[in-house]
């Protein structure tokens, strides 16, 4: 490792603290994860848990990971930091959601708005976004029959938005959605799932 990339690092590591002193007057989850040996391309990864578990099981791989993340919140909830985040440095933001939207019965109108603009914000910014299934969860778990919206009406939302937006690719997990990739809660994925989605948005990201 040259002195040129100790310095580099260095710096990023050294912002990073900074922000952290400053994002929990936000009340978000926000961590930089570094990858094996420092200098893969970092990624923002944004969204609620399933962003967390996705950065937590994947970190110290290939890439640096940046993450803007807050758990139990709707995308309804989670706007202002996710329009925080695709304004960060990286040029690929993985938006990984799930379960939040369809509990507390958002509108798909107003999920498929939120999504495409931020999906149009990281276009004009000539960045990558990577969507991958909204999957199915145990909803009996959350003691709640009266569901408006399945699963795979918000799925069906996120591809219709990959489909349109030329600097979006969806990654379709849909051959993970069963009981045996959940963990315990029934309600969040395993490490089992979250390495394919890693193989896969990697695969993803050499192709566009």
């Amino acid at each position: 490792m040259n002195k040129c990339f100790k310095n580099i690092i260095n710096i990023i590591i050294v912002f990073v603290l900074v922000v952290t002193m400053i994002m929990p007057s936000f009340g978000f989850f926000f961590f930089y994860y570094p990858s094996k040996d420092g200098s893969g391309e970092t990624i923002m990864v944004t969204g609620d848990s399933y962003a967390g578990y996705y950065a937590t099981y994947e970190s110290g791989k290939d890439y640096n990971i940046l993450i803007y993340a807050e758990a139990a919140k709707s995308t309804k909830e989670n706007y202002d930091m996710m329009k925080l985040a695709i304004k960060a440095a990286p040029s690929t933001v993985i938006i990984s959601i799930g379960v939040n939207d369809c509990n507390k019965h958002v509108t798909l109108e107003d999920f498929k708005n939120r999504m495409e603009e931020l999906v149009s914000e990281c276009k004009s910014m000539n960045k990558r976004v990577i969507l991958h299934t909204y999957m199915d969860y145990d909803m009996d778990a959350f003691g709640d029959a009266k569901h408006v919206h399945m699963p795979s009406d918000y799925d069906d939302i996120l591809k219709n938005v990959a489909k349109k937006y030329s600097n979006a690719f969806y990654i379709d997990m849909s051959d993970y959605n069963s009981k045996a990739f959940l963990q315990p809660d029934l309600i969040h994925y395993n490490s089992v799932f979250y390495d394919v989605l890693y193989d896969r948005i990697s695969t993803a990201l050499m192709l566009f």
